[in-house]
């Protein structure tokens, strides 16, 4: 057996007892279960593991559907300016420009048209914010 061969199996063979000397002190130092509950990393729940999976598409789907409730019920621009909640110009920069209020409106109109889903922004901040659950037997 050539001597580069030898050294090149010296090398993988520490690589991977310092790899398992690595994991086994993690595993020691890991956090016990209840404090992955307070740290919110795993949720606490009495269901079965088997169960937990559905559970949480079950509770992600309710959370979805009262959300694109809740936005479905939103004002639109006109409403929003009759409420005084969106400023209303004065007449002389009103005459000064008289597309301000078609602007106005159609860039509020286009903004909550184009808004996201709370489907699409729940999907969108999952992937933002990825979710690492480590479970202890």
């Amino acid at each position: 057996v050539p001597p580069w061969r030898l050294e090149r199996e010296q090398i993988r063979s520490l690589e991977r007892a310092r790899t398992g000397t690595f994991l086994k002190h993690k595993l020691c130092s890991r956090p016990e279960r209840s404090e992955l509950v307070r740290m919110h990393i795993l949720q606490e729940t009495q269901a079965d593991s088997s169960l937990q999976a559905a559970q949480l598409r079950l509770k992600k789907a309710r959370l979805a559907d009262s959300l694109n409730e809740k936005i479905s019920q939103r004002p639109g621009p006109m409403e929003l300016v009759e409420k005084n909640i969106l400023p209303v110009q004065s007449e002389d920069k009103e005459a000064g420009n008289g597309t301000y209020w078609s602007h106005i409106i159609s860039g509020v109109s286009n903004s909550i048209s184009t808004r996201a889903t709370s489907a699409k922004w729940f999907v969108s901040n999952l992937q933002r914010y990825k979710i690492y659950v480590c479970v202890t037997a």
